[in-house]
């Protein structure tokens, strides 16, 4: 009897294998697809044919010489996902690998960030040497008033600034969900002076050898 793969027409295949390329998520691909690499060389290199529980728990406990648990499971997952697109190999069924994950995490205290309180972010914001941390500050100031994740940060530019004097605006493009928006910053009922400090970056100019100069690059300065 023929089996699913002999039945589909190669074009057909062919369309289902590209849309497969788009489910992982489009900003870790390159990290997924990397551990994905990783693993089938690991495979070759130890001669495994077929992708079984032992197989992969022989994998995670070679892993567990040069990784910590939290590393493991994030593993785990990047591979679960690959392993189902490419191969259509679930191992979410492995219970005894994820009895060794679960085991190996006992005892585990991740590092926790360490977070400014806010006595010390307008002490930092009051008291740095502009020369020094302004592009820092500026950054800290618009991820503070516009509630920004770090890809945010990272892609805005000067012109993404107005300054208007008494207030500033500024236009956030939202790559990860296509929408934009804009947020307002003023002085009003800040123990530090934001629109003073950002309107130093608005001053500076907006490209490198012709290339969009981001705020996170002059912060680099």
């Amino acid at each position: 009897m023929e089996n699913e793969i002999d039945c589909t027409p190669p074009e057909v295949r062919e369309v289902a294998k590209d849309a497969t390329k788009n489910l992982l998520p489009v900003k870790s691909k390159a990290v997924y697809e990397k551990e994905y690499v990783r693993f089938n060389k690991w495979c070759k290199n130890s001669s495994v044919r077929t992708i079984t529980e032992n197989s992969l728990l022989a994998y995670f406990v070679e892993m567990q010489k040069t990784k910590k648990p939290t590393s493991m499971w994030i593993v785990y997952s990047m591979l679960s996902t690959c392993l189902n697109l490419n191969k259509n190999v679930d191992i979410s069924k492995y219970h005894k690998l994820q009895a060794f994950l679960k085991l190996n995490s006992t005892g585990d205290q991740p590092k926790k960030s360490k977070i400014l309180d806010d006595s010390q972010i307008n002490k930092f914001l009051n008291e740095a040497n502009d020369q020094c941390y302004l592009g820092i500050k500026v950054l800290l100031i618009i991820g503070i008033f516009g509630a920004c994740r770090r890809d945010d940060l990272i892609r805005l530019t000067i012109d993404d600034v107005v300054d208007y004097g008494s207030f500033l605006v500024v236009f956030l493009r939202d790559r990860k969900n296509n929408k934009s928006r804009t947020f307002t910053i003023t002085d009003k009922g800040c123990p530090f002076q934001p629109c003073t400090i950002l309107s130093q970056i608005c001053q500076f100019t907006t490209t490198v050898n012709g290339n969009e100069k981001t705020i996170y690059f002059l912060s680099q300065w």
